[in-house]
């Protein structure tokens, strides 16, 4: 029998591949299954469940939700984002933390060495 390298490797990996799997004729197809104990079932049970709270300020894609207005975190509403792009969500608005879903909003930025600050005007007490 002549057979190329190639070919040689194709056979091999039918054989493997069909003497592993069974075929739903077979009756011993579903005699281990556990659906309870199937790897889906324990990957899905595990995941951590993310509530989202709809009170924080900012919704899913690091708006404030009072007028779904897009503000950078240097409190300028015209700037286009002046910080590094954040490593969560990509966005170059987001200062040292995240906007998405965030818990807080800055009521002022002070300067050290400067009177003054610039104030929020989107920001409210609750």
């Amino acid at each position: 029998i002549n057979m190329s390298f190639r070919d040689r490797g194709k056979n091999q990996k039918k054989k493997q591949s069909s003497s592993k799997s069974k075929k739903p004729e077979d009756p011993d197809f579903l005699e281990g299954f556990d659906p309870e104990k199937s790897s889906r079932e324990r990957r899905k049970l595990s995941r951590k469940v993310c509530q989202i709270n709809s009170n924080t300020p900012y919704d899913s894609r690091g708006r404030l939700r009072d007028g779904q207005v897009d503000v950078c975190d240097c409190m300028n509403d015209f700037c286009p984002g002046c910080f590094l792009p954040c490593p969560k969500c990509r966005s170059r608005k987001c200062g040292p933390t995240c906007r998405v879903n965030r818990e807080f909003i800055y009521e002022a930025i002070e300067f050290d060495g400067k009177d003054g600050e610039i104030k929020n005007k989107y920001y409210r007490e609750h």
